[in-house]
Protein backbone atom coordinates (compact mmCIF):
# COMPACT_ATOMS: atom_id res chain seq x y z
CA UNK A 1 0.00 0.00 0.00
CA UNK A 2 3.10 2.37 1.20
CA UNK A 3 4.64 1.29 -2.22
CA UNK A 4 1.44 2.61 -4.08
CA UNK A 5 0.95 5.91 -2.61
CA UNK A 6 4.49 6.69 -2.95
CA UNK A 7 4.29 6.36 -6.91
CA UNK A 8 0.95 8.63 -7.03
CA UNK A 9 2.24 12.15 -7.67
CA UNK A 10 1.47 14.44 -4.99
CA UNK A 11 -2.03 15.99 -4.70
CA UNK A 12 -2.10 19.86 -5.93
CA UNK A 13 0.29 19.06 -8.77
CA UNK A 14 -0.54 19.19 -12.36
CA UNK A 15 2.78 18.90 -13.98
CA UNK A 16 6.35 17.64 -12.40
CA UNK A 17 8.40 20.18 -11.33
CA UNK A 18 10.91 18.24 -14.09
CA UNK A 19 8.07 19.10 -16.60
CA UNK A 20 7.69 22.47 -15.74
CA UNK A 21 11.48 22.99 -15.60
CA UNK A 22 11.12 21.71 -19.49
CA UNK A 23 8.59 24.13 -20.32
CA UNK A 24 10.24 27.20 -18.84
CA UNK A 25 12.88 26.48 -20.65
CA UNK A 26 11.36 26.25 -23.69
CA UNK A 27 9.61 29.74 -22.72
CA UNK A 28 12.55 31.33 -21.78
CA UNK A 29 14.47 30.26 -25.16
CA UNK A 30 11.58 31.36 -27.03
CA UNK A 31 11.84 34.96 -25.43
CA UNK A 32 13.58 37.04 -28.28
CA UNK A 33 11.51 35.47 -30.94
CA UNK A 34 10.80 38.70 -32.76
CA UNK A 35 6.82 38.07 -33.63
CA UNK A 36 4.06 40.80 -31.72
CA UNK A 37 0.40 40.70 -31.26
CA UNK A 38 -1.00 44.15 -30.30
CA UNK A 39 -4.22 43.83 -28.47
CA UNK A 40 -3.34 47.54 -26.31
CA UNK A 41 -0.31 45.85 -24.92
CA UNK A 42 1.99 44.18 -26.91
CA UNK A 43 2.17 40.22 -26.10
CA UNK A 44 5.19 37.61 -27.61
CA UNK A 45 5.14 33.42 -27.92
CA UNK A 46 6.53 34.13 -24.35
CA UNK A 47 3.47 35.52 -22.64
CA UNK A 48 1.59 33.24 -24.50
CA UNK A 49 3.81 29.73 -23.17
CA UNK A 50 4.09 31.37 -19.74
CA UNK A 51 0.25 31.30 -19.32
CA UNK A 52 0.03 27.76 -20.83
CA UNK A 53 1.98 27.12 -17.44
CA UNK A 54 0.00 28.85 -15.70
CA UNK A 55 -2.84 26.92 -16.83
CA UNK A 56 -1.33 23.64 -15.90
CA UNK A 57 0.40 24.24 -12.65
CA UNK A 58 -2.05 26.31 -10.40
CA UNK A 59 -1.79 24.31 -7.62
CA UNK A 60 1.93 24.53 -7.65
CA UNK A 61 1.70 28.67 -7.37
CA UNK A 62 -0.40 27.97 -4.05
CA UNK A 63 1.34 25.43 -1.94
CA UNK A 64 2.06 27.20 1.07
CA UNK A 65 5.60 25.46 1.45
CA UNK A 66 6.87 26.84 -1.79
CA UNK A 67 5.53 30.62 -1.31
CA UNK A 68 6.74 30.98 2.60
CA UNK A 69 10.42 29.48 1.18
CA UNK A 70 10.34 31.99 -2.33
CA UNK A 71 9.40 35.22 -0.11
CA UNK A 72 11.95 34.06 2.96
CA UNK A 73 14.69 34.78 0.15
CA UNK A 74 16.38 38.23 0.56
CA UNK A 75 17.17 39.05 -3.10
CA UNK A 76 13.61 38.18 -3.53
CA UNK A 77 12.32 40.63 -0.91
CA UNK A 78 14.54 43.03 -2.74
CA UNK A 79 13.41 42.30 -6.28
CA UNK A 80 9.55 43.13 -5.18
CA UNK A 81 10.58 46.46 -4.04
CA UNK A 82 11.87 46.66 -7.26
CA UNK A 83 9.01 45.57 -8.97
CA UNK A 84 6.66 48.13 -6.36
CA UNK A 85 8.90 51.48 -7.28
CA UNK A 86 8.96 50.56 -10.89
CA UNK A 87 4.88 50.81 -11.15
CA UNK A 88 5.20 53.61 -8.49
CA UNK A 89 7.72 55.90 -10.52
CA UNK A 90 5.53 55.33 -13.97
CA UNK A 91 1.93 55.73 -11.71
CA UNK A 92 3.92 59.35 -10.70
CA UNK A 93 5.80 60.53 -13.96
CA UNK A 94 4.48 58.19 -16.63
CA UNK A 95 1.16 57.60 -15.94
CA UNK A 96 0.57 56.47 -19.62
CA UNK A 97 3.08 53.36 -19.27
CA UNK A 98 1.26 52.11 -15.62
CA UNK A 99 -0.84 49.68 -16.41
CA UNK A 100 1.82 48.00 -18.86
CA UNK A 101 4.17 48.36 -16.34
CA UNK A 102 2.36 47.06 -13.85
CA UNK A 103 1.22 43.89 -16.10
CA UNK A 104 4.97 43.54 -16.72
CA UNK A 105 6.30 43.48 -13.80
CA UNK A 106 3.69 40.71 -12.37
CA UNK A 107 4.28 38.53 -15.06
CA UNK A 108 8.21 38.77 -14.32
CA UNK A 109 7.07 38.23 -11.01
CA UNK A 110 5.07 35.18 -11.47
CA UNK A 111 8.02 33.86 -14.01
CA UNK A 112 10.72 34.17 -11.16
CA UNK A 113 8.37 32.42 -8.56
CA UNK A 114 8.27 29.54 -10.92
CA UNK A 115 11.99 29.74 -11.62
CA UNK A 116 12.76 29.31 -7.85
CA UNK A 117 10.38 26.30 -7.43
CA UNK A 118 12.10 24.64 -10.37
CA UNK A 119 15.88 25.82 -9.55
CA UNK A 120 15.53 24.12 -6.05
CA UNK A 121 15.57 20.76 -7.37
CA UNK A 122 18.54 19.22 -9.38
CA UNK A 123 16.91 16.82 -11.08
CA UNK A 124 14.10 20.09 -12.44
CA UNK A 125 16.96 22.42 -13.04
CA UNK A 126 19.08 19.66 -15.59
CA UNK A 127 15.49 19.61 -17.05
CA UNK A 128 15.30 23.52 -17.42
CA UNK A 129 18.94 24.22 -18.92
CA UNK A 130 18.71 21.15 -21.29
CA UNK A 131 15.04 22.74 -22.57
CA UNK A 132 17.04 26.15 -23.04
CA UNK A 133 19.69 25.12 -24.72
CA UNK A 134 17.69 22.98 -27.27
CA UNK A 135 15.53 25.92 -27.83
CA UNK A 136 18.08 28.61 -28.17
CA UNK A 137 20.39 25.73 -30.43
CA UNK A 138 17.56 25.82 -33.01
CA UNK A 139 17.12 29.10 -33.05
CA UNK A 140 20.56 30.20 -34.09
CA UNK A 141 20.34 27.56 -36.81
CA UNK A 142 17.05 28.37 -38.41
CA UNK A 143 18.28 31.82 -37.94
CA UNK A 144 21.72 31.31 -39.88
CA UNK A 145 20.23 29.03 -42.22
CA UNK A 146 17.78 32.32 -43.29
CA UNK A 147 20.01 34.80 -43.25
CA UNK A 148 22.19 32.77 -45.60
CA UNK A 149 19.20 31.75 -47.65
CA UNK A 150 18.29 35.37 -47.96
CA UNK A 151 21.94 36.51 -48.94
CA UNK A 152 23.21 37.11 -45.85
CA UNK A 153 26.30 35.36 -45.70
CA UNK A 154 27.63 37.35 -42.25
CA UNK A 155 25.64 39.89 -40.15
CA UNK A 156 22.32 37.89 -38.78
CA UNK A 157 20.38 40.74 -37.79
CA UNK A 158 17.61 40.74 -39.59
CA UNK A 159 15.34 38.91 -37.23
CA UNK A 160 16.09 41.83 -34.59
CA UNK A 161 16.35 40.08 -31.09
CA UNK A 162 17.45 36.64 -32.35
CA UNK A 163 20.66 38.20 -33.11
CA UNK A 164 21.82 38.24 -28.81
CA UNK A 165 21.20 33.97 -29.28
CA UNK A 166 24.74 33.72 -30.74
CA UNK A 167 26.87 34.67 -27.88
CA UNK A 168 24.42 32.67 -25.49
CA UNK A 169 25.17 29.71 -27.74
CA UNK A 170 28.57 29.96 -27.58
CA UNK A 171 28.83 30.86 -23.65
CA UNK A 172 26.26 27.67 -23.39
CA UNK A 173 28.97 25.14 -25.37
CA UNK A 174 32.39 26.95 -23.75
CA UNK A 175 30.96 25.88 -20.34
CA UNK A 176 30.78 22.46 -21.49
CA UNK A 177 33.87 22.25 -23.77
CA UNK A 178 35.42 23.23 -20.25
CA UNK A 179 34.17 20.31 -18.46
CA UNK A 180 34.33 17.87 -21.20
CA UNK A 181 36.88 18.40 -24.19
CA UNK A 182 34.61 16.47 -26.55
CA UNK A 183 32.47 19.99 -27.08
CA UNK A 184 35.35 21.44 -28.72
CA UNK A 185 34.40 21.53 -32.16
CA UNK A 186 30.80 22.05 -31.27
CA UNK A 187 32.24 25.09 -29.08
CA UNK A 188 34.28 26.71 -32.13
CA UNK A 189 31.26 26.28 -34.97
CA UNK A 190 29.32 28.54 -32.05
CA UNK A 191 32.00 30.34 -31.83
CA UNK A 192 32.31 30.94 -35.76
CA UNK A 193 28.89 32.02 -35.76
CA UNK A 194 28.97 34.24 -33.20
CA UNK A 195 31.49 36.19 -34.73
CA UNK A 196 30.05 35.85 -38.18
CA UNK A 197 26.80 37.21 -36.75
CA UNK A 198 28.71 40.59 -36.11
CA UNK A 199 26.73 41.27 -33.44
CA UNK A 200 29.39 42.94 -30.53
CA UNK A 201 27.10 42.61 -27.73
CA UNK A 202 27.06 39.09 -27.63
CA UNK A 203 31.00 39.17 -28.29
CA UNK A 204 31.41 41.20 -25.28
CA UNK A 205 28.86 39.09 -23.36
CA UNK A 206 31.19 35.64 -24.27
CA UNK A 207 34.64 37.42 -23.23
CA UNK A 208 32.60 38.96 -19.79
CA UNK A 209 31.57 35.47 -19.43
CA UNK A 210 34.19 33.08 -20.42
CA UNK A 211 37.49 35.05 -18.35
CA UNK A 212 35.85 34.05 -14.63
CA UNK A 213 34.71 30.80 -16.15
CA UNK A 214 38.64 30.10 -16.59
CA UNK A 215 39.32 31.59 -13.64
CA UNK A 216 37.03 29.72 -11.41
CA UNK A 217 38.41 26.26 -12.82
CA UNK A 218 41.95 27.53 -12.79
CA UNK A 219 41.82 28.08 -8.91
CA UNK A 220 40.91 24.86 -8.39
CA UNK A 221 43.74 22.83 -8.68
CA UNK A 222 42.47 19.49 -10.69
CA UNK A 223 41.56 21.66 -13.06
CA UNK A 224 44.72 24.21 -13.74
CA UNK A 225 46.18 21.73 -16.43
CA UNK A 226 42.56 21.49 -18.40
CA UNK A 227 42.65 25.54 -17.94
CA UNK A 228 45.83 25.99 -19.59
CA UNK A 229 44.73 23.41 -22.69
CA UNK A 230 41.88 25.12 -22.87
CA UNK A 231 43.22 28.43 -23.02
CA UNK A 232 45.94 26.94 -25.95
CA UNK A 233 43.34 25.21 -28.31
CA UNK A 234 40.38 28.25 -27.81
CA UNK A 235 43.54 30.44 -29.01
CA UNK A 236 44.75 27.68 -31.85
CA UNK A 237 40.98 28.02 -32.98
CA UNK A 238 41.01 31.75 -32.55
CA UNK A 239 44.35 32.18 -34.79
CA UNK A 240 42.75 29.84 -37.49
CA UNK A 241 39.68 31.98 -37.89
CA UNK A 242 41.43 34.66 -37.76
CA UNK A 243 43.58 33.36 -40.90
CA UNK A 244 40.02 32.27 -42.57
CA UNK A 245 38.70 35.85 -42.39
CA UNK A 246 42.17 37.88 -43.30
CA UNK A 247 42.91 35.77 -46.28
CA UNK A 248 39.24 36.33 -47.56
CA UNK A 249 38.13 32.92 -47.93
CA UNK A 250 34.69 33.32 -46.15
CA UNK A 251 32.57 35.33 -48.80
CA UNK A 252 32.13 38.90 -47.27
CA UNK A 253 35.08 38.24 -44.66
CA UNK A 254 35.37 42.28 -45.21
CA UNK A 255 32.40 42.98 -43.57
CA UNK A 256 33.69 41.36 -40.26
CA UNK A 257 36.71 42.82 -40.64
CA UNK A 258 35.35 46.33 -40.55
CA UNK A 259 32.99 45.32 -37.22
CA UNK A 260 36.02 44.52 -36.02
CA UNK A 261 37.77 47.79 -36.60
CA UNK A 262 34.83 49.91 -35.94
CA UNK A 263 35.40 48.21 -32.18
CA UNK A 264 39.26 48.98 -31.65
CA UNK A 265 38.21 52.31 -33.40
CA UNK A 266 35.63 52.47 -30.42
CA UNK A 267 37.75 51.86 -27.58
CA UNK A 268 41.14 53.73 -28.93
CA UNK A 269 39.00 56.98 -29.84
CA UNK A 270 36.50 56.90 -27.30
CA UNK A 271 34.64 60.22 -27.17
CA UNK A 272 31.04 60.76 -26.10
CA UNK A 273 31.18 63.99 -27.28
CA UNK A 274 32.14 62.21 -30.96
CA UNK A 275 28.83 61.98 -33.15
CA UNK A 276 29.89 61.62 -36.46
CA UNK A 277 30.31 58.61 -37.90
CA UNK A 278 33.54 59.91 -39.61
CA UNK A 279 34.92 59.93 -36.52
CA UNK A 280 34.09 57.28 -34.35
CA UNK A 281 34.55 54.34 -37.05
CA UNK A 282 30.55 53.85 -38.06
CA UNK A 283 26.58 54.70 -38.00
CA UNK A 284 26.44 52.24 -34.93
CA UNK A 285 29.29 53.17 -33.08
CA UNK A 286 28.39 57.20 -33.53
CA UNK A 287 24.99 55.90 -32.33
CA UNK A 288 25.73 54.29 -29.10
CA UNK A 289 27.78 57.32 -27.84
CA UNK A 290 25.14 59.29 -28.79
CA UNK A 291 22.82 57.19 -26.33
CA UNK A 292 25.36 57.33 -23.62
CA UNK A 293 25.73 60.90 -24.05
CA UNK A 294 21.67 61.81 -23.67
CA UNK A 295 21.54 58.93 -20.86
CA UNK A 296 24.01 60.57 -18.88
CA UNK A 297 22.61 64.34 -19.66
CA UNK A 298 19.42 63.10 -18.54
CA UNK A 299 20.82 61.10 -15.42
CA UNK A 300 22.27 64.57 -14.36
CA UNK A 301 18.85 66.56 -14.77
CA UNK A 302 16.81 64.53 -12.74
CA UNK A 303 19.19 61.93 -10.98
CA UNK A 304 16.91 61.29 -7.64
CA UNK A 305 13.63 59.90 -9.71
CA UNK A 306 14.74 60.18 -13.15
CA UNK A 307 12.48 61.03 -16.25
CA UNK A 308 9.91 58.19 -15.32
CA UNK A 309 9.41 54.79 -16.48
CA UNK A 310 9.23 54.16 -19.90
CA UNK A 311 9.91 56.95 -20.94
CA UNK A 312 13.13 57.04 -22.53
CA UNK A 313 12.28 56.74 -25.98
CA UNK A 314 10.22 59.27 -26.07
CA UNK A 315 12.65 61.53 -24.03
CA UNK A 316 15.72 61.07 -26.14
CA UNK A 317 12.97 61.55 -29.35
CA UNK A 318 12.30 65.06 -28.01
CA UNK A 319 15.97 65.70 -27.43
CA UNK A 320 17.25 64.87 -30.98
CA UNK A 321 14.66 66.96 -32.01
CA UNK A 322 16.09 70.46 -30.03
CA UNK A 323 19.23 69.34 -31.22
CA UNK A 324 18.48 68.68 -35.25
CA UNK A 325 19.67 64.98 -34.93
CA UNK A 326 17.86 61.68 -36.27
CA UNK A 327 19.92 59.31 -34.16
CA UNK A 328 16.72 58.25 -31.99
CA UNK A 329 16.62 55.19 -30.67
CA UNK A 330 15.29 53.61 -27.00
CA UNK A 331 17.97 52.31 -23.94
CA UNK A 332 20.49 49.87 -25.11
CA UNK A 333 21.20 48.30 -21.32
CA UNK A 334 19.27 48.20 -18.25
CA UNK A 335 22.54 50.64 -17.23
CA UNK A 336 20.91 53.40 -19.34
CA UNK A 337 17.38 52.88 -18.32
CA UNK A 338 19.07 54.60 -14.96
CA UNK A 339 17.87 57.51 -16.44
CA UNK A 340 14.36 56.56 -16.14
CA UNK A 341 13.96 55.79 -12.50
CA UNK A 342 16.74 57.05 -10.64
CA UNK A 343 19.24 56.86 -7.90
CA UNK A 344 16.43 54.81 -5.42
CA UNK A 345 16.13 52.29 -8.37
CA UNK A 346 20.06 51.91 -8.76
CA UNK A 347 20.85 50.99 -5.08
CA UNK A 348 17.87 48.63 -5.08
CA UNK A 349 19.01 47.07 -8.16
CA UNK A 350 22.76 46.81 -7.21
CA UNK A 351 21.19 45.97 -3.57
CA UNK A 352 19.35 42.84 -5.04
CA UNK A 353 22.76 41.84 -7.20
CA UNK A 354 24.81 41.98 -4.61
Amino acid sequence: MSTLASKVRPRGYVVTRQTLGTILGIASGILFLPIEIKVGVVLRPFDFFLGFVLLLSPFFLLKKSLLRDFFSRSYIQIYVLLCLYLTLNAVVLNPSATTKEALQQFEFFIFTFLMVGVFVQPQARRAFFRAYFYTTFALVIYTTVWHIAHGYVVMYKALDELKILYGLLATFLFVRFALDRKYLLLFLFAALLMVMSLERKGWFAFILTAGPILLILYRSFRYRQRVLRIVSRVAIGVSLLGFILVSGSVAQSDEVLEQFNDTAILFTDFSLEKKDAEEIGSQSNAGRLYLMLISLNAIRENPIFGIGTDRFRQEITLISARMGDEKTAGAHNEYQRLAENGLPALFVYLLMQW
